[in-house]
């Protein structure tokens, strides 16, 4: 192009200078990421592989890569000395070469930096939508998400995490408070037995959810001590942490068929003090370093339109700890 204008952006856009930029950009909302891999549950990988006896270690089973993926024998026989290649994340936006010639003739640092920080927060909102999807696919102890070869749906990468602990079905269509509370006092139990009982949560389905309240409204004055309102849901009888899981999910071309993250006649438990950990592999990227960045963006020059690519690169690979999970169908009516 002779241009060269990535040279020309490249200064704006170092692995450290984006660090600060993404720091300081409006923050996507992610609500079951945030919930179940805050910070102190995500790991920085330096390798574009993750260790298969890594993820076990937090699903509580051995991963089985169905499809989409490679497998990495590293040395000796065991599974766990196998390597899971991480796919990215590669969303990009395309600028005209006059609408960044423009920008850097007029020399205004700011303006250009403006610019950077918006192509990449566009690239930041893709990435952060496609990882809160894997996450909330991932309570299903399988990832299945389509892959692209640049046109069009290659395939879809496909992991087993393992399986949770599926209690037997209830039927509260009839309770009262006596009975709910003997259901949830089972529930707790079978989730310590997980080992996971540090931080018990109860992620309930907008059907269950909706019959818990109704038996609370029936309970008149004493409504509000049954169910005490929290920032993500309720407190049942002061005792059991409950949270609502209205939220859906949509695969990318695969129609508008919404997937419910918990089914709604469903109650999953989680310890939300060892749920997992968010893995990020390193991107393949020299640019970065080869860096374990949760995000990284680059321009690229393009003769054909003539203009600048600027392509975004995250690896996650959300390793839910399925084994420390238990799941209980409801009859509501």
């Amino acid at each position: 192009m002779g241009l060269n204008l990535s040279a020309k952006l490249s200064p704006y856009m170092t692995a450290n200078a984006q660090t600060d930029m993404v720091a300081n950009m409006p923050k996507t909302v992610t609500p079951v990421k945030d919930l179940l891999f805050p910070p102190a549950h995500q790991r920085q990988k330096t390798s574009p592989f993750v260790k298969i006896s890594e993820v076990s270690a937090q699903t509580g089973a051995i991963p089985l890569n169905i499809r989409g993926t490679q497998s990495y024998a590293v040395g000796g026989n065991g599974s766990g000395n196998q390597l899971i290649e991480v796919q990215p994340v590669n969303p990009s936006n395309f600028c005209s070469a006059k609408e960044v010639n423009d920008l850097i003739a007029l020399g205004d640092k700011e303006s250009i930096q403006q610019f950077v920080q918006d192509q990449e927060q566009q690239l930041l909102d893709v990435v952060s939508n496609t990882t809160e999807t894997l996450v909330r696919q991932a309570l299903s102890g399988k990832i299945s998400y389509p892959v692209f070869n640049g046109t069009n749906v290659d395939g879809k990468v496909e992991i087993k995490l393992g399986d949770l602990a599926v209690n037997d079905a209830v039927d509260i269509s009839k309770a009262d408070i006596a009975v709910l509370q003997n259901v949830f006092a089972g529930m707790y139990q079978k989730q310590a037995k997980t080992g996971g009982g540090v931080d018990i949560a109860f992620l309930i389905g907008t059907k269950v959810y909706s019959a818990i309240l109704k038996i609370a409204i029936a309970s008149g004055n004493l409504a509000n001590v049954i169910m005490t309102p929290t920032s993500d849901g309720f407190k049942f009888l002061n005792q059991y942490h409950c949270i609502s899981m209205p939220y859906t999910y949509v695969l990318p071309k695969e129609g508008s068929n919404e997937i419910p993250v918990i089914p709604e006649n469903c109650i999953q438990t989680v310890d939300l003090a060892n749920p997992g950990i968010l893995f990020y592999a390193a991107v393949d990227d020299l640019k970065a370093n080869l860096a374990p960045l949760p995000f990284f963006v680059k321009p690229v020059d393009s003769d054909d339109p003539s203009g600048i690519k600027f392509v975004g690169q995250s690896k996650p690979l959300p390793a839910m700890a399925m084994a420390r999970m238990t799941r209980t169908t409801f009859k509501t009516a």
